[in-house]
């Protein structure tokens, strides 16, 4: 009796320890951390790891995402869907992928422009091309 009592005690400090240890996941490339101003000039994007914030005119929209690709110029997501702050996430969705990289510019405002495409999972065609700038 003693021993299963160890025993479990030990798997459920191991369990802690290594739930505690989980690495932060960051952008390999640190620009992908800045705002985002859009080229159309209807908002900005924040990008983290996990999440898209929009801030468009006075709402602010979220998109949950996963992080499948993380390299220099280039992040690609799994995310869906997007949703108000002002409501609650919805339970059932699709994600469908989201790619934000870095393309050159041809604006002398914009030190780096970031074209964000989305992609139907379905197809694996682009549904939206957004632009954005970063300053």
């Amino acid at each position: 009796m003693k021993k299963q009592i160890i025993s479990a005690v030990s798997i459920v400090v191991l369990g802690i320890s290594l739930s505690a240890c989980k690495k932060e996941v960051k952008f390999v490339d640190e620009i992908f951390y800045n705002p985002l101003e859009s080229l159309s000039g209807d908002g900005t994007d924040i990008l983290t790891p996990t999440r898209v914030t929009a801030y468009l005119a006075d709402n602010i929209f979220y998109e949950d995402c996963n992080l499948l690709e993380n390299r220099e110029g280039y992040i690609k997501f799994e995310c869906g869907p997007v949703y108000e702050h002002r409501e609650p996430k919805p339970k059932n969705y699709q994600m469908d992928f989201v790619v934000y990289e870095v393309v050159p510019s041809n604006f002398s405002f914009c030190k780096y422009k970031i074209r964000r495409t989305d992609i139907w999972r379905d197809t694996g065609k682009p549904s939206l091309i957004s632009s954005y700038c970063i300053k």
